[in-house]
């Protein structure tokens, strides 16, 4: 299977795909993997009085449904933050939530995150798989933030970025036990990289259907 505009690794003899839309596709498990959703932060903006357009909450949504369509994914696996605050988590919000996730192909397991905790009332409401501290399988780890494990680990919550002049840049950050995924959301801040002991970096570009791999400067 050829997804189109991917970049493809092979970690722990398992065939993984990273996806210009900030996602991971793991090709045995047919599992779609994103972190850092924050779905309702506009929303949670927008109640705090600050003028903020909420299309990008109907947006993520869509992006993930064609993901899913188009990788023909059984699972979507949600590395923590899948919602941002209860603020933002309206009766509309919350429906339009459940309807959409009533209506995918794949079963949706969310790992929880620190902004996930605080709401999980509000998402055990939902037709949604919770899990936490983390999810296993095979030979990885799957959670919110990094953690001790014999297994290598994938995780976001930091929200990776490399600054390049007039650019900043949502990566993936790949170490020698782990790798750390960038926000699924646009609406979200970052942090760079940290170059320690990192061996890998690539930035998916959706914009351009590509996902590039940058050099890896020596510390």
């Amino acid at each position: 299977m050829t997804i189109p505009g991917a970049y493809s690794l092979v970690l722990r003899d398992q065939h993984l795909s990273l996806l210009p839309q900030r996602a991971i596709f793991w090709r045995e498990e047919k599992t779609l993997i994103v972190a850092d959703v924050h779905l309702g932060k506009a929303q949670t903006f927008q109640r705090a009085g600050i003028a903020v357009p909420a299309q990008s909450f109907h947006h993520d949504l869509q992006r993930l449904a064609d993901l899913i369509e188009n990788t023909s994914a059984q699972r979507l696996l949600v590395l923590g933050d899948f919602v941002h605050h209860r603020s933002g988590l309206t009766a509309r919000v919350v429906e339009d939530i459940q309807r959409w996730s009533l209506r995918l192909s794949a079963e949706l397991v969310v790992v929880l995150g620190n902004h996930d905790k605080p709401n999980k009332t509000v998402l055990e409401q939902l037709p949604i798989t919770l899990c936490e501290p983390a999810w296993q399988r095979g030979p990885f780890i799957f959670a919110h933030d990094n953690m001790e494990a014999e297994e290598f680990r994938f995780f976001g919550h930091i929200h990776p970025v490399v600054n390049l002049p007039q650019m900043r840049l949502p990566v993936f950050a790949i170490y020698q036990d782990y790798c750390v995924l960038p926000a699924f959301s646009y609406f979200t801040g970052g942090a760079p990289a940290s170059p320690q002991g990192l061996l890998q970096i690539f930035a998916p570009l959706e914009e351009t259907g590509s996902v590039v791999a940058l050099p890896v400067m020596p510390k």
